[in-house]
């Protein structure tokens, strides 16, 4: 039977009809983990933002483009695969008080230098952040641990976040 036929044998009224009758609890809703690696990404959204707690930072949605991806147990991930960077535009007061306001701000503006290498092939900033959509870039990502948030309690599994940005070669 070819894929077609049986697709349309199944119709989305006898999905949700079953849905009362089953046990949902040991469905896998778990998000792929991409293992630790070198990848290259493009990136999708970049957008500045600010936390609850008056953070701002700026946050890149990219896209996975390499072809050769693996998940933690060693399962393929697909091009198109999502991965959130983080880059903080705020000095946080423990930083502060270790460094110094003026070592936290420089380590901010290299941040985003580190940011402008890896994107681009000058380091001229664009405001709209509209120069960077569809940019692609290396990255070396890292697996982290699951932790607990200390302020929330809440606790997060482990996931893939970039470790490194790696520079355009010029």
């Amino acid at each position: 039977m070819k894929t077609s036929d049986q697709i349309a044998t199944v119709s989305a009224i006898d999905i949700f009809d079953q849905l009362g009758s089953e046990d949902l609890t040991s469905v896998d809703t778990s998000y792929p983990i991409l293992a630790g690696g070198q990848y290259e990404f493009k990136i999708k959204e970049m957008t500045k933002e600010q936390s609850d707690s008056g953070f701002e930072y700026l946050l890149v949605k990219a896209s996975l483009v390499s072809t050769n991806a693996l998940d933690v147990s060693g399962e393929p991930i697909k091009p198109g695969y999502v991965l959130r960077h983080m880059i903080g535009l705020t000095p946080i007061e423990k930083q502060v008080q270790e460094k110094g306001l003026e070592a936290v701000v420089k380590d901010i503006k290299r941040n985003i230098v580190i940011f402008l290498d890896a994107v681009t092939e000058d380091r001229q900033w664009d405001p709209s952040l509209e120069l960077y959509i569809g940019k692609n870039f290396f990255a070396k990502t890292k697996v982290t641990k699951e932790r607990v948030d200390k302020n929330t309690g809440n606790t997060y599994p482990p996931q893939a976040e970039i470790q490194t940005l790696i520079p355009m070669v010029a």
